[in-house]
């Protein structure tokens, strides 16, 4: 089931941060073993402004 939900942020995280848990179901359909995947996806704000800050800005939707 997908969702997503505001979390308390861990130690560490600057003052002022909203943290999020973000839950999604993937489907993987090739018939060869996965190992270490990853999924990328986009995080915008209400107004389509990207949430992230940095190199993670414009990150692509995909997985390997």
């Amino acid at each position: 089931m997908e969702s997503w939900a505001v979390i308390a942020c861990p130690m560490g995280v600057p003052k002022g941060t909203e943290c999020v848990q973000v839950k999604a179901k993937a489907a993987y359909t090739s018939n060869k073993p996965a190992y270490n995947s990853e999924v990328f996806g986009r995080v915008r704000l209400p107004n389509g402004e990207s949430a992230l800050y940095g190199d993670f800005a414009e990150a692509s939707d995909g997985a390997c």
